[in-house]
């Protein structure tokens, strides 16, 4: 049969390669937090206004071409 030591070399190469996704992935988490924390709230919020802003002006303007266009009076 197989040694316990090759057995483990062999799961060990396997393990390495999730271990470093796993690294990697913690880190992208890590660094994304540490991004959007640093941005001032009064930017996120204000750009949460300009894009509910630019969807109820498209909303609007979707409105007024229907009734502009297929409504029929």
């Amino acid at each position: 049969g197989a040694s316990a030591q090759a057995l483990s070399s062999a799961a060990g190469e396997r393990f390495a390669t999730l271990a470093a996704m796993v690294h990697v992935f913690r880190w992208l988490t890590n660094y994304a937090i540490q991004t959007v924390t640093s941005i001032p709230p009064l930017w996120l919020y204000g750009g949460l206004a300009v894009i509910a802003g630019l969807y109820a002006t498209f909303f609007g303007l979707g409105a007024a071409a229907y009734r502009a266009l297929y409504r029929q009076n």
